[in-house]
C-alpha cells in the first residue's frame, strides 16, 4: 500500500502539468474558434466559390469539435 501512495504522489505533478498545458483555458479557446467560424461563414456567404475559405472553415470545424 505504501508503494502505491508514493507512486500516486510521485505522478500528482506531471498530471498537474499536463492538466494545465492541455485543459486550460478550453471555454477562452473555445470561443476564439466560434469567432473564427462565424467570421469565415459570413465570408463565405458573400464568396461561396472560394476555395480558400472552405478549408479554413473545415479545419476550423475540425479544430472545433476535438475540444
Amino acid at each position: 500500500m505504501y508503494t502505491l501512495c508514493r507512486k500516486l504522489d510521485q505522478l500528482r505533478i506531471p498530471l498537474g502539468e499536463l492538466n494545465r498545458r492541455h485543459f486550460s483555458r478550453i471555454d477562452a479557446k473555445e470561443i476564439e474558434l466560434k469567432e473564427q467560424l462565424q467570421s469565415i461563414q459570413e465570408q463565405l456567404q458573400q464568396n461561396p466559390t472560394s476555395l480558400l475559405l472552405q478549408e479554413s472553415e473545415k479545419k476550423i470545424l475540425k479544430d472545433y469539435n476535438q475540444q
